[in-house]
């Protein structure tokens, strides 16, 4: 059985937001699939008070390295061939819709005890909802390598 590398890669953010805390990253999940180590980004896109919101894009990557915006990668895992990229498209896409119809806006809000939601932004929709549904999806799983 084949199996893909699994990274949460992060980049340097071009702009800040004044109400957030910093050091801030735009922090996605990086599939190698290529002896070479490139492969794809999955993330979310766009911004938060747009009509549009923001929405799941999956991405063809060359060596995260080599970008000028590069913070880190950490290992996370690995992924099985046979089901990629199809059923991680398909899971990631319906949990972004979920998350922006969770909200009065089409914003990406979560509903929460607060009446208007807890913003979602790249990094929260990546550590506690892709990575999260990945898992019992059985579509990552933790395997350490070298």
């Amino acid at each position: 059985m084949q199996y893909y590398k699994v990274f949460i890669v992060k980049f340097t953010l071009t702009t800040y937001d004044p109400n957030m805390p910093t050091p801030r990253y735009d922090t996605t999940i990086f599939v190698e699939t290529h002896p070479n180590g490139t492969g794809y980004i999955h993330h979310v896109l766009g911004d938060n008070v747009s009509p549009t919101a923001l929405h799941y894009e999956r991405r063809m990557q060359v060596l995260p390295e080599e970008s000028r915006w590069f913070h880190s990668r950490t290992q996370l895992g690995v992924t099985r061939a046979a089901t990629y990229p199809a059923a991680w498209d398909g899971l990631l896409q319906q949990i972004s819709q979920a998350t922006q119809s969770g909200s009065s806006s089409r914003s990406m809000f979560v509903p929460s005890g607060d009446s208007r939601g807890t913003l979602v932004k790249g990094t929260e929709w990546t550590f506690e909802q892709a990575i999260p549904a990945l898992k019992a999806a059985g579509l990552l799983q933790e395997v350490y390598f070298r």
